[in-house]
């Protein structure tokens, strides 16, 4: 039960942190955004896609 307690605490992080992200590139315009935040935008997404992925392999 703690190991899921803390899954679904990263997963959630991951979500704030693309949520954000996505904000930023908003925020910014499409002209205005940085190579480093599309890889940051790029890498939220993969780290929750495997986060999502472990959690649904340990549920079945």
């Amino acid at each position: 039960m703690q190991k899921k307690n803390i899954d679904l605490f990263k997963i959630g992080f991951i979500l704030v942190a693309f949520v954000w992200f996505l904000s930023e590139i908003i925020k910014a315009g499409l002209e205005n955004i940085r190579i480093y935040q599309i890889f940051l935008f790029i890498s939220c997404i993969l780290a929750l896609y495997e986060k999502i992925k472990d959690y649904r392999k340990e549920e079945e």
